[in-house]
């Protein structure tokens, strides 16, 4: 048998005593009471909802056991209602900040796959045009020329994305000046029909 169970059938015969013992004019007690069970009874679903883990005869969700409770000890009623409430507010404060924690992880987890993605290409850019410094004969020299894909990309992941943006740009403006000493150069009238946005 359950302790639910067993609160239900102790309260039940508590109850019927207590009736008998109650006289008329203590009707408002029973009022009381029953006002009493049912919060209490709320509040011990709250507990289970929140899967805040409370456990214990405080936690029953039987009624007539906590109004038999009440019958006998009716001062100690609203305090134990009061405890209740108070307990719940704190299992509701740490499920909050919970959620909080959560949803910042989430965040932080998909802001670094975004941020891994970003890097992951740059890395890519930075490789082709170093190899491109290298294979032409350049001759430019420095960290931002290294040909290691892993340290363009480990140097990505800790700065911002204008920085990197900025990197990208300098690059490519530092090989054209190259490839424009090496004889590219545009001629008169060579847009031929090229219709993209610029920029």
């Amino acid at each position: 048998m359950s302790l639910s169970e067993q609160l239900g059938g102790i309260g039940a015969c508590l109850a019927l005593a207590a009736a008998l013992m109650v006289s008329p004019a203590s009707a408002q007690g029973r009022a009381d009471c029953d006002n009493y069970a049912r919060e209490a009874v709320d509040q011990a679903q709250r507990n289970e909802r929140l899967n805040c883990g409370y456990e214990g005869p405080r936690w029953s969700d039987n009624r007539q056991g906590h109004f038999a409770w009440c019958l006998i000890s009716p001062r100690q009623a609203r305090e134990e209602n009061e405890a209740r409430g108070d307990l719940l507010q704190k299992c509701e404060r740490r499920s909050g900040r919970q959620e909080r924690r959560e949803e910042r992880r989430d965040d932080r987890r998909s802001e670094q796959v975004g941020k891994r993605a970003n890097c992951d290409t740059y890395s890519k850019i930075a490789e082709a045009q170093t190899n491109a410094n290298q294979k032409y004969d350049c001759g430019y020299r420095g960290g931002e020329w290294s040909t290691d894909s892993r340290a363009h990309f480990g140097w990505c992941m800790v700065n911002k994305r204008d920085f990197m943006l900025d990197e990208m740009r300098y690059r490519a403006v530092e090989l054209q000046k190259c490839f424009n000493k090496l004889g590219d150069f545009d001629e008169e009238g060579g847009d031929k029909g090229y219709r993209r946005r610029r920029f």
